[in-house]
């Protein structure tokens, strides 16, 4: 996971610390056919809708794995991260299964995987399925299809530009958090103060993996509402004569996360920042409800109204 950036009591609310498969979001309505069809298959896109990297994805899915399964498809899931379904078992790499997933959410892949509504009947869709390592797949393919890659980006293509950004959402935020480290916030309440939130970047503590996925959702929320905030305090600080509506959505941008596809998730990360008393807060909350209004081509209501 990442290094927490962690605010003063702070607390995952309602946290239960559940590990077993309670802790992932069961496919109790759908069946998933494949040479897989007795392996569970979970959810992780809720997950991945709140920026958990997928690399901590894997591991809460090892993690609920049972230690000792009862039969041979118990040592094993599939977990479904971005619309590609990865085979994830007790000691697999995450670094490899990664890579192998990233391939798949590319358009490469060799299996898919058909899963079918419970309820009201009938094929949902045919997804990548993604059973192994790159290990085994001659180094001429992974060239070619790299170079597809770069001919679809060259081109503009959305697919290859959806896929890419899911796929760097780790990489990109290290990235942005690492070029705005020293940019302070200030929080007010009882006391006011001023603070990187980061703290000293060369001393560092390890990071340690999360306990459940209502932690990873709720410390991820928390993450990005601080990188947020420190995107638009840079931009405040670089020109005084701008102000929060001027940079709130581009600053968002820069994150990959759009107020259009992300509502959820913005409102989430804009609430968190009220929570702790940012102190351009009340402002963020004024550009978020003009700019959903706007969305919804909602009028605001008049002060008679009001």
């Amino acid at each position: 996971m990442t290094a927490m950036d962690k605010l003063p009591e702070q607390e995952v609310p309602g946290e239960q610390k559940a590990t077993g498969w309670e802790s992932l979001e069961n496919y109790d309505d759908f069946t998933h056919h494949s040479p897989l069809e007795k392996v569970p298959a979970v959810d992780g896109n809720d997950l991945l809708g709140d920026r958990v990297f997928f690399g901590d994805a894997i591991a809460l899915t090892q993690k609920a794995i049972p230690t000792i399964p009862e039969t041979p498809e118990e040592n094993q899931a599939l977990l479904d991260f971005g619309g590609a379904y990865v085979l994830v078992d007790k000691d697999s790499d995450p670094k490899k299964l990664e890579a192998a997933w990233a391939r798949a959410m590319r358009g490469h892949y060799d299996q898919q995987i058909t899963v079918t509504d419970n309820i009201i009947g009938g094929v949902i869709g045919s997804y990548p399925l993604v059973t192994d390592t790159l290990d085994n797949i001659p180094k001429e393919i992974l060239e070619a299809e790299a170079a597809e890659d770069k001919a679809k980006r060259l081109a503009g293509n959305e697919e290859i530009q959806q896929a890419d950004a899911i796929i760097n959402t780790e990489k990109t935020y290290r990235r942005l958090k690492d070029e705005v480290w020293d940019v302070e916030l200030t929080f007010k309440g009882n006391k006011t103060y001023t603070d990187n939130v980061y703290g000293d970047k060369q001393k560092q503590p390890e990071e340690d993996p999360f306990d459940s996925t209502s932690e990873a959702k709720f410390l991820m929320q928390t993450c990005y509402a601080v990188l947020w905030a420190k995107l638009m305090q840079a931009r405040l600080n670089e020109n005084k004569n701008v102000a929060i509506a001027d940079v709130a959505e581009e600053s968002l941008n820069q994150m990959d996360v759009t107020l259009y596809e992300d509502e959820e998730f913005v409102k989430n990360i804009c609430n968190r920042l009220g929570r702790y008393n940012w102190e351009h807060c009340a402002e963020l909350n004024d550009w978020y409800n003009k700019r959903i209004r706007e969305l919804s081509n909602i009028e605001p209501l008049s002060k008679e109204a009001r």
